[in-house]
């Protein structure tokens, strides 16, 4: 229990500003890999495009939130993490072969829902599921343009899986 409560505080430490977003999370995931003892299978483009601090910070906190959650409730023996980007958007999935999300009737806690609202702000959506081969996977999707139907990003409502 001293070692789960020493890498959820690690995994709390913020986001360093001088660190692109690739070297930032190969940290975090490190940091995880070392107070947990779990692999984490990163896959992480050569090149990320200039990204608004919102959008750095969303993905950053989503790998964070993901993270500790496998930590405190997957019982996975490994992690993915997984940034990809193409012309229209940039997204994160964080996946785990644990025992998979049981589905308790309750609301999310609040940091998902945290997550999922900084999504909507941005235009994007974030989603939780089961993973096809056991476990489960978290993913967000964000817009690298302004949002297409010309409304504000913060009137949008991240969709949910």
């Amino acid at each position: 229990l001293a070692g789960l409560r020493s890498a959820l505080a690690t995994l709390r430490l913020p986001l360093e500003a001088d660190l692109e977003l690739s070297s930032s999370l190969r940290r975090l995931a490190g940091a995880f890999e070392e107070a947990t003892g779990l692999t984490v299978h990163r896959v992480l483009p050569d090149r990320i495009p200039d990204l608004p601090p919102t959008h750095r910070l969303a993905l950053y906190r989503t790998a964070q939130e993901a993270l500790t959650n496998v930590g405190k409730h997957a019982a996975a023996s490994q992690v993915w993490l997984i940034l990809s980007v193409s012309e229209a958007e940039i997204a994160l999935l964080v996946a785990d072969d644990g025992q998979g999300i049981t589905h308790s009737g309750s609301p999310p806690g609040f940091g998902l829902r945290g997550l999922r609202e900084r999504a909507g702000q941005l235009g994007g959506e974030l989603c939780l599921e089961p993973r096809p081969l056991g476990g489960s996977q978290l993913s967000v999707r964000l817009p690298l343009g302004p949002p297409e139907t010309g409304e504000p990003a913060a009137n949008t409502a991240a969709r949910q899986c």
